[in-house]
């Protein structure tokens, strides 16, 4: 875990957390269009998946028992892990998390229709999915 970059939090205001900050308000939410241009991840496996995808992860937020299932996939990312016990993290995002660790990444740009439909064999199109 030497290469993983591990801040302690302890402060729920702490301006490092803002990609996290009121995840259950309308108005913050990052998949709206007034939104924060995030993807959230929540979750070990999602956290493998975002760090595997196109999608670069800028932080993560998590306890202590989530880093160290994530250590290996973060070691080398470069980026910070901002560890928290369970009741920041509820304080920060607004509601308590069961899964015990989010990543936040910038929405990349949209693929073109041909770049989606590249090499698929077989493609369903989900709206308001969530």
């Amino acid at each position: 875990m030497d290469d993983v970059i591990v801040v302690d939090v302890t402060d729920p205001a702490d301006p490092r957390l803002d990609d996290f900050r009121d995840l259950n308000s309308v108005d913050r939410r990052p998949d709206l269009p007034s939104g924060k241009g995030l993807v959230i991840a929540e979750g070990v496996l999602v956290a493998q998946r975002m760090l595997a995808s196109r999608f670069s992860p800028r932080a993560f937020l998590g306890t202590d028992r989530r880093l160290r299932e994530l250590s290996d996939d973060l070691a080398g990312c470069g980026v910070p892990y901002y560890r928290a016990s369970a009741e920041v993290m509820a304080e920060v995002v607004g509601f308590h998390l069961n899964r015990g660790v989010l990543a936040a990444a910038p929405r990349p740009v949209e693929l073109s229709m041909p770049e989606v439909l590249r090499g698929a064999r077989t493609v369903a199109v989900l709206e308001g999915v969530n």
